[in-house]
């Protein structure tokens, strides 16, 4: 086979090979290898042995307001050579302080230690009264997201529930709390069992097949800002009396609305769909609706789980 190709490319494809090339391919032809071409015919993105690990050499302040930093960073590049880069940083960002470690959890040390930021919460909410008992059916499964004004885009977004992680707190208690605090809704941490696949004895629940229910350390926009946050997955029950009539407690200054949402039905329509030419009235002015990029790739991600 590989002979028959090289005569093709040496009789029958008309344009002028350099003299390399044609060296190349008679080496070829007599050694039953494969043709190599020099480094100026095409190029590979394998690891420069030459290369160096960048590292940040220094971070100056350049301003400060009461929650966010400017910050010039001082870097070495791949190559060696210095650089500047200019970020945003929380000014509540506590980078590797870790202090009063006897009263917190493992998990908590570790997220204070990473960075972490804050909590976007998925949940999933999932009735056992109306649960089809057709098998594999998830067409009940719902999720909530939130819509709230954001000034730095001029308009309102499209987000899951999500918030600061507060001192004390791991990432799964901070997503529980956000959560009602922003939606009224009471969950707790997703063990991801099978998603109430009901032909599953008790006895044998332990031996469900058991998914991560939040994430590592995940970045949110990088050439901008060092902002590190944790997803968190919640299981909201809604045979739960506390998520009958959910009582949002937001905080004073802050304004969201609430949206239930079909995961099958909606979900797609409403962030990948709707959204693309929608707008959402406020008073006499009329706001575009903007999903966060997160939510899009989710929601194309159930889409693409339907069709592939």
């Amino acid at each position: 086979f590989f002979k028959n190709t090289l005569n093709l490319l040496q009789n029958n494809i008309k344009f002028q090979q350099p003299p390399n090339m044609r060296k190349t391919l008679s080496k070829a032809l007599n050694t039953n290898q494969p043709p190599r071409t020099s480094s100026s015919s095409y190029h590979t993105s394998s690891p420069d042995t030459d290369s160096v690990i960048p590292r940040i050499d220094s971070v100056s302040t350049i301003g400060s307001t009461k929650w966010v930093k400017l910050q010039t960073l001082s870097y070495i590049d791949e190559k060696g050579s210095s650089r500047k880069w200019d970020m945003a940083t929380r000014t509540t960002k506590k980078k590797n302080a870790i202090h009063g470690e006897e009263s917190m959890s493992e998990q908590i040390i570790k997220d204070k230690a990473l960075g972490v930021d804050a909590v976007v919460i998925v949940p999933i909410l999932r009735s056992r009264k109306h649960h089809s008992a057709k098998k594999g059916d998830k067409s009940t499964m719902e999720t909530l997201l939130v819509e709230q004004y954001r000034p730095p885009v001029r308009t309102k977004t499209l987000e899951f529930p999500a918030g600061l992680i507060d001192d004390g707190e791991s990432a799964e208690e901070a997503a529980i709390r956000e959560l009602e605090e922003e939606t009224g809704y009471v969950g707790t941490v997703s063990t991801l069992s099978k998603m109430f696949d009901e032909q599953i004895s008790t006895h044998d629940s332990e031996k469900k097949t058991r998914l991560k229910t939040s994430s590592g350390q995940l970045c949110m926009s990088p050439g901008l800002c060092d902002e590190i946050v944790k997803v968190v997955l919640l299981d909201v029950n809604l045979d739960d009396p506390r998520n009958i009539n959910p009582k949002q407690k937001l905080d004073q200054g802050e304004f969201c609305a609430v949206r239930r949402v079909s995961l099958v039905d909606n979900l797609r329509k409403i962030v990948m769909d709707d959204n693309r030419d929608a707008s959402q009235s406020s008073g006499n002015n009329r706001l575009k609706l903007m999903p966060l990029a997160g939510l899009y790739m989710f929601a194309l991600g159930l889409e693409f789980g339907r069709k592939i």
